[in-house]
């Protein structure tokens, strides 16, 4: 479990360092939106996908910075969270919907629909609709495999 721990510190200090990075990007964006600068071009729907998107990825980098910080303060947390994920049936599950490579497949896209944004607005609704998309067929698998397993 001292291992286990160890990783879940990793962890923690990469989701604090993540979130502080997904807030000086919302914060950018923002002030962006606010001077107007560079944005000529872009549309206030794509602005405000833009936002959202980076505000999203922010507010899910701290509940797993809070998620960590828990583990690491209390045993029964640490062991709670160790049990999940270690669980066959949820592991299992994970593999067989795409696992960690179509987490990052949906969030690379996420990132890409975001900068494109600012350069071409045709690049930027496709990107949309295809993150859209993969991130709806992982949710429809999840849901098939874990009624079925």
């Amino acid at each position: 479990m001292t291992g286990y721990k160890e990783a879940m510190r990793k962890r923690q200090t990469i989701s604090i360092a993540t979130t502080l990075l997904l807030t000086v990007a919302v914060i950018v964006v923002f002030v962006l939106d606010a001077t107007g600068v560079g944005l000529g071009h872009t549309s206030d729907f794509i602005h405000g996908m833009q936002a959202g998107m980076l505000t999203g990825f922010l507010a899910v980098a701290v509940l797993m910075t809070m998620r960590y910080t828990r583990a690491c303060r209390d045993e029964a947390a640490l062991k709670k969270l160790y049990i999940a994920e270690t669980d066959e049936r949820n592991r299992y599950i994970r593999d067989k919907i795409g696992g960690i490579g179509m987490n990052l497949t949906i969030a690379l896209l996420a990132i890409v629909t975001i900068v494109t944004g600012y350069f071409d607005q045709t690049a930027f609704f496709t990107l949309m609709a295809t993150t859209v998309g993969v991130a709806l067929i992982k949710a429809a698998l999840k849901l098939v495999f874990a009624r079925k397993i």
